[in-house]
């Protein structure tokens, strides 16, 4: 994820935020890639000048008015307020549009921006001019988003940038990301955002139909050396060991009260498998949601009176009989969709994380097959077929 800053000089040509530069940007925004960052003083100074601007226009037209005799002939002229008003909703529902984040300065201390001025520091030159930037300097180090990127638009060199490189921000700014804790390089200074979007986001939907092309084929089966069925093969031991450790697998026995200390013992191959959700979350790594429809052999002991009753009626595989006087040791097989998700590193080609978060809700087991019956309204098996009446 990245952030971009607007300053008050980057709108002065584009009052609406729109253009081709604009909509590289807007893509981005949807795309999850990028958030547009509006402060709050630069949102004022942007509507105030728009304001002197109005009225620069209106004298114009007024003198050109004044070149006519007849009415019918002069411009009708609305009021500076109407204008404003217009532009102010407009801008408005342009930044909502955008999705774009507005930072405050009213919570910047006074102190910061005196001990600023005093010591001479940049943004301001004198010991008084550059209020305003130092408002907005410090607003913007006050309120970026750790672990992002920052690309700050502005054109004013002069104030923000290195006297000797107007690519690389002046050293008493970099000073600052020092003192709260950030890299050099987490604040990029760009004059224009024409410049920035041919630099580095155009780069970007490489990247991102890169994940896109990823992201089919993972859904598809397989990406490159990946696939979700060889992965699952290949870690079914701590699968198993995750199911049994919580109350995954007593959950879905819980119908079932004639078997008693269930525990899973045995996974075989994924008959089935179903991506319900693969979006990229970061540059590298993809967010996987996934039904993996394999069959299960879970060890159980059923009371022997409760094993003369329903003996036949489910896919039972009977260890021994007399497994005590009481009991009967037996193997239950289901068939059952178990929903996992994972993080997988594209870059690195590993799964980072996986987690078991169980099975969708069960209403019994197929007595012919063992296959889950996940719908109680059901009438035959979606496995084996045969009717349950």
């Amino acid at each position: 994820m990245i952030e971009i800053v607007l300053d008050t000089n980057s709108l002065f040509t584009n009052w609406y935020l729109d253009g081709p530069s604009m909509k590289v940007i807007e893509k981005l925004i949807y795309a999850g890639e990028c958030k547009l960052i509006i402060p709050e003083i630069v949102q004022q100074e942007i509507e105030n000048l728009y304001n002197e601007k109005v009225c620069e226009h209106i004298g114009d037209i007024k003198k050109f008015n004044g070149l006519f005799k007849s009415q019918q002939h002069k411009i009708k002229i609305p009021t500076i307020q109407q204008v404003c008003n217009e532009y102010k909703k407009l801008l408005e529902k342009r930044l909502r549009s955008l999705k774009a984040e507005k930072i405050q300065y009213a919570d910047i201390p006074q102190t910061s921006i005196v001990a600023r001025a005093l010591s001479r520091r940049k943004p301001f030159h004198g010991s008084d001019r550059g209020f305003r930037d130092a408002l907005l300097w410090e607003s913007i180090i006050k309120h970026r988003t750790p672990s992002t990127t920052t690309f700050f638009i502005t054109g004013n060199h002069k104030d923000f940038c290195d006297e000797s490189n107007h690519e690389s921000l002046h050293p008493d700014l970099i000073n600052d990301l020092r003192t709260h804790g950030y890299e050099d390089n987490c604040l990029l200074i760009y004059p224009d955002i024409k410049k920035l979007v041919d630099a580095k986001l155009i780069k970007i939907f490489k990247k991102i139909k890169a994940r896109e092309r990823a992201i089919r084929a993972i859904k598809a089966g397989k990406y490159k050396k990946f696939s979700i069925n060889d992965w699952f093969i290949e870690n079914k031991d701590d699968i198993q060991t995750e199911l049994n450790n919580h109350s995954i697998v007593t959950d879905v026995l819980s119908s079932h009260h004639e078997f008693e200390d269930p525990s899973l013992t045995y996974i075989e191959d994924p008959t089935e498998i179903v991506v319900d959700e693969a979006e990229a979350i970061d540059e590298n790594t993809v967010y996987i949601s996934t039904k993996v429809i394999t069959d299960l052999t879970f060890d159980i002991f059923i009371f022997k009176q409760d094993f003369y009753v329903i003996e036949g009626e489910y896919n039972l595989d009977v260890q021994d009989y007399d497994w005590n006087d009481d009991y009967v040791w037996a193997y239950f097989h289901v068939n059952v969709p178990i929903n996992i998700s994972l993080t997988y590193d594209m870059k690195n080609n590993i799964v980072d994380e996986f987690e078991v978060s169980g099975f969708d809700e069960i209403s019994g087991f197929c007595r012919f097959c063992g296959a889950a019956i996940l719908n109680d309204s059901s009438e035959s098996c979606y496995k084996c077929g045969k009717d349950f009446f």
